[in-house]
């Protein structure tokens, strides 16, 4: 009696985790025209966050600073923006 209910309860937990893991992955992807929002939003707000980064450094150096000074300064990183 043991055995089979030992069996049962793991036929259930298998079910169990298989039921979770088709769930974890259908992922929900907003439509296309949103997407496209996003990605423009995205590239806006970083065209403005470059532009005020070199406005700053010429305002403090007189010259336009280099792609790789900006990111030695610690401008832009893996995380963002100042």
């Amino acid at each position: 009696m043991r055995r089979i209910l030992r069996r049962a309860y793991l036929v259930f937990l298998l079910m169990i985790a298989g039921q979770s893991a088709s769930w974890a992955q259908k992922k929900i992807l907003p439509p296309p025209a949103d997407r496209e929002q996003a990605r423009r939003s995205f590239a806006q707000n970083l065209a403005r966050a470059i532009n005020a980064a070199e406005a700053d450094y010429f305002k403090k150096h007189g010259v336009y600073a280099s792609w790789d000074t900006l990111t030695g300064l610690g401008e832009f990183s893996c995380t963002g923006t100042k």
